[in-house]
């Protein structure tokens, strides 16, 4: 761990308290000089910290909402916590990469990382995922048994329906409760509220070549909860709004906890048909014109239901009709 991270924890460590960069300098033993400069360097990355006269360092905005093993775990159901391996980080590469590693390395289903920053997240297709501070990463391992590569894709439909499930508890929790903005899911896991993107989902499996059967499946979802201090690059797939207006106390651990408690809990219950109907409830895609993308291809079409196999029903601009299990699709301009 680099010196703006040791910095950064001693922050995180006594948040809405200023450290002077005397102590700062004493705890890590490098000069008050050094610590200036990791500062800069925690500034420049995106973390909000204020320099105080004659009282030191503090955690600012978006940075004072820490993200806190101990706090997630205190809200965790008794049936949940009993079945999740937690380890939460500042800054990381990656939380689906750190958690591909446990898994190679035979961790146990319900292995969790979680971070409030990632430097080279990644979405789907290895596209870039921005990821400033401000935002929840979290990635879960599952071992489900005898799941076979067909039936993986209800994964995808029980961590975005978790997800905006997690959204749901964390607005009601910090009275930001819009009814005219609820979580809405586009295809296959991205959720957005209002017409902005808040939140991306990603899975990742390894299975046995020649056999059908899934060894293991990373689950991740990137939350952006606040505006990031400066704004990100504008690729597809960017979260470009964010769930909550205002810093909230614990608003980080709660949603951590929130997703997990929604998804360990769609996991134990799980049904076919009530998923594809909440689903179906979620769609922020019907009733609107798409562009589907295939693998040398792309047709417009309109999107008219959600079925009962959570397939996306589209029909053409030639009056053709097809049910899609997957692909690429962007709303039309």
């Amino acid at each position: 761990m680099d010196t703006a991270q040791q910095i950064l924890q001693l922050l995180q460590a006594q948040p809405g308290v200023p450290l002077s960069g005397c102590s700062i300098g004493e705890k890590l033993h490098i000069s008050r000089t050094a610590v200036w400069k990791a500062v800069r360097k925690l500034q420049q990355s995106g973390v909000g910290i204020q320099a105080l006269p004659r009282a030191g360092y503090m955690l600012t905005g978006a940075s004072s909402d820490v993200l806190s093993a101990v706090k997630v775990l205190s809200l965790l159901s008794p049936e949940c916590r009993q079945r999740v391996n937690l380890e939460v980080l500042g800054t990381v590469s990656s939380t689906q990469d750190l958690l591909i590693i446990k898994a190679q390395n035979n961790a146990p289903s319900g292995t969790c990382v979680a971070a409030e920053q990632q430097e080279h997240g990644r979405g789907r297709r290895g596209r870039m995922f921005y990821s400033p501070p401000g935002g929840l990463y979290v990635s879960v391992l599952l071992r489900p048994p005898a799941l076979s590569v067909s039936q993986a894709r209800w994964l995808n439909i029980l961590s975005a329906l978790a997800a905006c499930e997690a959204v749901d508890e964390l607005l009601a929790a910090a009275n930001q409760v819009n009814r005219s903005l609820v979580p809405a899911i586009k295809w296959l896991g991205d959720i957005y509220l209002g017409e902005r993107k808040i939140c991306g989902t990603l899975l990742e499996a390894r299975c046995e070549l020649g056999e059908e059967r899934i060894d293991w499946v990373a689950v991740g979802a990137g939350f952006r909860l606040y505006a990031p201090d400066r704004p990100g690059p504008v690729t597809d797939g960017a979260l470009t709004g964010q769930i909550l207006d205002t810093v909230t106390e614990d608003g980080r651990s709660r949603l951590c906890a929130a997703f997990l408690n929604k998804l360990q809990s769609r996991l134990q219950h799980f049904s076919q048909e009530e998923c594809a109907a909440a689903y179906r409830e979620r769609s922020f895609l019907i009733g609107r014109q798409v562009i589907l993308y295939g693998q040398h291809s792309k047709q417009e079409g309109l999107v008219y239901d959600i079925d009962d196999s959570c397939r996306l029903c589209v029909r053409f601009a030639d009056g053709t009709r097809a049910s899609l299990l997957g692909g690429e699709v962007e709303l039309k301009p």
